[in-house]
């Protein structure tokens, strides 16, 4: 369900938080499953408790999960919860083209692989 890469440049936190995010876009959790604890998370991705629970104080922030005392947390209301990871998605690709702007990466390299992307994902009919 969720990994992470221990050779990727991403912190572990963030890692597990995209995972997550991404889990919920494609609908493998939905509004209202609740999320492994902190403990169980940890033990099984091979990392510090405080890693996972910063990753879930990330997620609470942004309002895509929430916690509920004593019983553990949950993923958020949908409209609310994709919103907000679109919202997210969209600052890191702004981001990055600046990045490939400030770099003189041409902007037709940059559309290319965006509507590579969406053509592998099958999305085609909203790369125009």
């Amino acid at each position: 369900m969720i990994t992470i890469d221990p050779y990727s440049r991403a912190p572990i936190y963030e890692q597990v938080f995209r995972r997550i995010s991404e889990l919920i876009m494609v609908g493998d959790l939905k509004n209202g499953d609740k999320l492994p604890s902190v403990r169980n998370l940890a033990r099984e991705l091979g990392v510090n408790p405080n890693t996972v629970q910063k990753a879930y104080a990330e997620l609470e922030r942004n309002k895509i999960i929430y916690t509920v005392s004593g019983k553990g947390n949950f993923v958020g209301e949908e409209a609310v919860v994709s919103r907000q990871v679109s919202e997210r998605l969209l600052e890191n690709l702004r981001e990055v083209a600046d990045t490939a702007y400030k770099n003189r990466i041409p902007f037709a390299d940059v559309s290319r692989v965006v509507r590579e992307a969406y053509r592998q994902e099958g999305e085609e009919e909203h790369c125009d």
